[in-house]
């Protein structure tokens, strides 16, 4: 009868031990689970979102002397369009043409 005991005994405290860790391991997947964060949809100021209008550009072709001092090949690149100028008259942007389609009119 003590052999029924012991052994009833040593199943139950089994039984146990294995519920309390199921119950230990779901409690601390979901302590680790973070919880969501609200993503804003929208800035949070609009008045500082600027939105780039283009503007028109004069058709305006890069000089030789331009080519050279910016030590662009010639012979590589045969049209390059100016696309702005600083207030002193040097290039700050230009667009390398290969075809009629790569001619900016907005910029």
């Amino acid at each position: 009868m003590s052999k029924k005991i012991i052994l009833f005994f040593s199943l139950g405290l089994i039984l146990v031990l294995i519920i309390v860790l199921v119950v230990l391991t779901m409690v601390s997947k979901k302590a680790s689970t973070p919880e969501p964060v609200a993503v804003p949809t929208s800035p949070a100021t609009t008045s500082e979102v600027v939105e780039h209008q283009p503007k028109p550009i004069e058709l305006e072709w890069m000089s030789a002397e331009e080519k050279a001092a910016l030590h662009i090949n010639t012979s590589a690149a045969n049209r390059i369009q100016v696309l702005e100028r600083d207030k002193d008259g040097k290039i700050t942007a230009y667009k390398l043409i290969k075809s009629d389609a790569d001619i900016l009119t907005n910029y």
